[in-house]
């Protein structure tokens, strides 16, 4: 008690008050410290991303005039700025025919960008958190194929890249008039084409292919952009056991489409089916406006006739492998081709995400139809949703692609040609193999020499 005492009179002495005023001198310095430490962070910081900035290149590619972090980090000052965060924004999708149509924001150096709901936070609890991998998904995906092309020589004029925006007016096609086609794609405009014993040959030889040889451009195709395709991914993602990338399918599709047109062409028809690349679902997943990138423009427009098609194909890039979304413009209906449900079927949040993601590509899509064509044979509005249990077998995640790509060649718009079995997903990848290694337009001629030389070897034409 008389220590208490004798500490509470020394508080008043000359030395309490000392101790006192260094206390708050200390925490002046510290607060003064800490703001001009934070003031130099924000100006190294400012500096680093003009740096950074003047050396994008991913920018350039996806057709925007300046790069996104000067338009982020241009709000404000080095001090006291007010910056939000990034924040992942969806399209409102209410309904399969209703959604705000995209604009065009001149602010961000004329990339195209929908018409978005600000105020959606994929964190929301109402809000499945396969959205939010799905957004994860896409944006690594845009990312890496915009890096594939960094070191592309873009200077020739026809050159098209991955996600390249073009804000030059579109001039709308007069529609041809008649009905839509009743025909399917017929899945033996596939199978038949190619003979199973050079299939197989073509398999092994490609498993006992050198590495430098592999590491070789096996694909150059320029129509209707720019894809570039390895051998090693040929052999490990349509012969293997990797997970199909992005642009060994965008290459399959332009193949489906190529033996479709040569189909309708050799019967005097129109096509009946067209396989879209799947940048269509990537870009609208994330947000692109698909009506200006070129690519789909030249998709869309450049076919003839392709307003009397009757079902389009959509290959999507999930967080766990491929789905396709077909549009059967005949009964106006969404059709969900997914690997994942399985023989069982699907879970209310596959469900879920499905509606949202097949309801954003059926109003993009009308947006697209919409600006490039004066009419079109149907419109968005009363759609119904199908999602068909078709799968035999439960196949791993890494063979989702191929699964997806079969059930979209032999899907009839009810029920499969053919069954979804191992013997079946085997001879498909052995004849898509087949199929890529001779698509017109190909600036490689690896594969071509590669055929030659085998049909040398067992005397074929």
């Amino acid at each position: 008690m008389q220590l208490k005492l004798y500490m509470f009179f020394q508080a008043g002495d000359k030395i309490g008050i000392l101790i006192k005023e260094h206390n708050a001198c200390v925490m002046a310095n510290v607060g003064e410290f800490r703001q001009a430490t934070q003031t130099a962070m924000f100006s190294f910081l400012d500096i680093l991303v003009e740096c950074l900035a003047d050396r994008c290149a991913c920018c350039s590619l996806a057709g925007r005039a300046s790069c996104l972090l000067k338009c982020t980090f241009d709000r404000g000052s080095s001090t006291g700025r007010n910056t939000l965060p990034r924040k992942r924004v969806y399209a409102k999708t209410n309904g399969a025919s209703s959604s705000r149509p995209p604009q065009r924001n001149e602010a961000s150096g004329g990339q195209a960008s929908m018409d978005i709901d600000e105020d959606a936070d994929l964190s929301h609890k109402d809000i499945p958190d396969s959205f939010n991998r799905l957004a994860h998904t896409v944006d690594k995906t845009v990312a890496h194929v915009l890096r594939l092309y960094m070191d592309i020589d873009k200077s020739c004029e026809d050159f098209v890249g991955f996600a390249q925006c073009t804000d030059l007016p579109m001039n709308m096609k007069n529609n041809v008039s008649g009905d839509l086609a009743t025909r399917l794609w017929s899945p033996l405009s596939i199978t038949e084409r190619c003979i199973n014993m050079l299939s197989q040959i073509i398999e092994f030889w490609i498993s006992k292919s050198p590495s430098n040889m592999l590491a070789r451009h096996w694909v150059i195709h320029k129509t209707p952009r720019y894809i570039s395709i390895g051998g090693n991914s040929i052999k490990t993602e349509l012969l293997g056991c990797k997970t199909l990338s992005h642009e060994s399918c965008a290459v399959l599709a332009r193949r489906f489409a190529q033996i479709e047109r040569a189909f309708a062409n050799s019967k005097g028809e129109v096509i009946s089916c067209q396989f879209m690349e799947p940048d269509f679902a990537t870009l609208v997943m994330s947000n692109i406006d698909p009506r200006y990138v070129k690519s789909i423009r030249i998709e869309l427009t450049e076919e003839k006739e392709i307003e009397k098609c009757r079902m389009f194909s959509f290959p999507s890039i999930t967080d766990d492998g491929w789905c396709v979304y077909q549009l059967d413009m005949l009964r106006k209906r969404m059709i969900v081709l997914d690997p994942r449900a399985g023989p069982f079927g699907y879970t209310t949040d596959m469900v879920k995400f499905h509606e949202f993601v097949s309801n954003k590509i059926l109003a993009c899509f009308f947006l697209c139809v919409k600006h490039f064509f004066r009419s079109w044979p149907c419109t968005d509005a009363g759609w119904s949703r199908s999602l068909p249990i078709v799968m035999s077998d439960k196949f791993p995640s890494k063979d989702h692609g191929i699964c997806a790509l079969f059930m979209a060649t032999n899907h009839d718009g009810d029920s499969l040609a053919q069954p979804t079995t191992k013997d079946n997903i085997n001879c498909f990848r052995r004849n898509i193999t087949y199929e890529l290694m001779r698509i017109p337009g190909n600036e490689s001629q690896i594969p071509a020499e590669a055929l030659q030389s085998i049909r040398s070897s067992l005397n074929m034409p």
